[in-house]
């Protein structure tokens, strides 16, 4: 098109030297507002005709304004009804029905080159022309420069950052070095009553007593009230070449805070950082737990560091998380740790934390230790008594002081944590030995807490193997119920879980555990006629070779010879009747009394 304007024009004039070809440009202000559109959008470009629209498209493009599907509208072509956005220089009226959202760019402009270009064929040389000029070039886009792209890149990184602080639940205010306002967002507008273009000093917006505060704060968080709202107020130093060119500060509403905590608490919760047992679920019918469990439920009102003692598998986790479970920490994390299964190094970096690049090897992140994981919680501290002694010197001041310092930080962090230790370790003997702090075990000793071993409380053995082996049960009988009351346990009840998992595969007793019991005497005749009783209430005939298959079936091995002799002594003593036929033998009046 331009082209042949100027072969049309050759033909009426004696020289070229004095044609300019205008360019055009837009808006610095246009630009902006295009350059906010998302990236990759389909954009419908109008103008009044097809060909000036392909020569805003051009414009744009020449702006260096790429990011857009930009389409030129021709009302000829078969509409893309897909497209929501159009952009137009001032022809609103041309644009198309289905648009949803129109940008009006105003009329395109002569770029500063074309001015220029006329002033010089002019011969303009007048100041105020170009003081004139100046002006107008500050408010427009230069076609032949285009948009630069790092004064582009660097208007996309403000807006992002503009609208991404306006996104913080929390106030965010942002001043030079001689706390000049350089950003606030709406929170903060809010808090100090800020107009939308307020700018100067923050001074001058802030009580004296309130600006002192906050231009000699640390970097240590401080509480303030302001608008009789709590805040947790911090503040960083933004450095440039090497000086502090800038503040930021963070006003954190307290309830901000405590849904944040919530917040955290939730994941861990789902990360498995809860207690799952409760004392319903410990098992017991002996005196001697039911003490146990009535003292530690008395325990679980308070947060008072408690020790557990106890041999090795006698449940002291599980009493840990059921005293948890009964405390107002319930709805909190619940984190338990090892303290013999890490090595020393390991054990206190998952305790406390680091800080990113602490030592090699380190997460490039840092990490957060198991004390401020269990933050509002509990803490479960187990073989307490297999930790090393510079361990026991950091976690003294835990208990003291509530604060723990990360590793490779120089900050201390508070924390609210209950900490419950178990150990089945002689700890005044270790304090003898060298290898325990007295002060420690004086600071753990607060609430203790003795686990009875479970040859210490037989009445719990048999209730606790019927509960592991479940439909298993149908095989007992009373030669292994015996074998199990009379073995010690030496591993406790994990010992007694493992063997119901034999019993359960094998239906029989682990040979060292049925060895030990060969001498019980059994009652052969109550077994016998236990199961004639069985038959008889079912209706079923009570033949020998039923009765030795049931037996059979419990483990409990007899001969046809020896059957028929302990039937006779039943019939002799009067306990049963055996008849010939159907009816076989059935257990008397004076049996059942037997049986009792």
């Amino acid at each position: 098109m331009l082209e042949k304007k100027l072969v049309e024009i050759k033909n009426y004039i004696n020289s070229t030297d004095n044609v300019i070809v205008v360019e055009r440009t837009i808006l610095e202000k246009s630009a902006y507002d295009i350059l906010n559109i998302p990236s990759g959008t389909k954009v419908l470009i109008v103008n009044d005709c097809y060909e000036t629209s392909i020569q805003t498209l051009s414009t744009i493009y020449q702006l260096g304004i790429n990011h857009l599907q930009l389409i030129p509208f021709n009302e000829n072509d078969v509409q893309d009804t897909s497209i929501k956005i159009a952009i137009t220089p001032g022809e609103k009226n041309h644009v198309p029905s289905y648009i949803e959202n129109i940008l009006d760019i105003g009329q395109r402009c002569l770029d500063t080159y074309t001015l220029m270009k006329i002033m010089n064929v002019l011969k303009l040389e007048d100041k105020s022309i170009s003081q004139n000029l100046i002006k107008y070039s500050s408010t427009i886009l230069d076609i032949n420069a285009g948009l630069k792209e790092q004064y582009k890149n660097s208007f996309l990184k403000n807006e992002i950052l503009k609208t991404t602080l306006e996104k913080f639940d929390s106030g965010v205010l942002i001043v030079d070095n001689n706390y000049n306002i350089i950003h606030s967002n709406f929170q903060i507008k809010e808090l100090f009553n800020l107009g939308e273009n307020s700018s100067g000093n923050i001074k001058n917006y802030l009580e004296d007593e309130l600006f002192n505060k906050l231009s000699k704060m640390t970097s240590e968080q401080e509480l303030l009230i302001l608008n009789e709202e709590s805040f947790m107020v911090s503040k960083s130093e933004l450095h440039f070449f090497g000086e502090i060119g800038a503040y930021f500060f963070n006003f954190n509403p307290i309830n901000n805070i405590k849904a944040l905590n919530e917040e955290l608490t939730n994941k861990l919760v789902k990360k498995g950082f809860f207690a799952k047992y409760t004392f319903s679920d410990i098992i017991h019918s002996s005196k001697a737990m039911q003490s146990v469990i009535t003292i530690a439920k008395k325990m679980a009102t308070t947060d008072y560091t408690t020790i557990i003692y106890g041999e090795s598998g006698t449940g002291k986790e599980i009493m840990a998380q059921a005293i948890h479970n009964s405390s107002k920490r319930k709805n909190n994390p619940f984190v338990a740790i090892n303290c013999a299964a890490l090595p020393e190094n390991l054990l206190e970096s998952e305790l406390f934390g680091y800080e990113k690049g602490a030592f090699t090897g380190a997460n490039k992140n840092g990490k957060l230790g198991l004390f401020e994981q269990a933050n509002y919680g509990t803490i479960f501290l187990d073989e307490i008594g297999d930790m090393s002694l510079s361990l026991q010197s950091r976690l003294l001041r835990v208990l003291q002081e509530r604060q723990i310092m990360r590793i490779g930080s120089d900050h201390i962090i508070n924390i609210d944590v209950r900490i419950i230790a178990a150990t089945n370790r002689n700890l005044p003997q270790l304090i003898k030995d060298g290898k325990f702090r007295q002060d420690l075990y004086y600071r753990l000793n607060i609430l203790p807490i003795n686990l009875p071993p479970l040859r210490e409380r037989k009445e719990d053995i048999l209730l606790l193997f019927k509960t592991f082996i479940e439909k298993d049960i149908k095989f007992l009988n009373p030669y292994i119920e015996k074998s199990l009351v009379s073995y010690e346990w030496p591993g406790n009840i994990r010992e007694l879980i493992n063997c119901s998992y034999y019993f359960k595969l094998m239906k029989s007793l682990p040979p060292n555990i049925f060895t030990i019991s060969k001498e019980i005497e059994v009652d052969w005749n109550k077994i016998v006629l236990e199961e004639i009783s069985v038959f008889n209430s079912n209706n079923s005939t009570a033949s020998r070779t039923k009765i030795l298959n049931v037996l059979k079936e419990k483990n409990l091995y007899i001969s046809e010879n020896n059957l028929r002799t302990i039937l006779n002594n039943l019939k002799n003593n009067g306990y049963i009747i055996i008849t010939k036929g159907r009816k076989g033998t059935e257990i008397t009046e004076k049996g059942i009394i037997f049986l009792g």
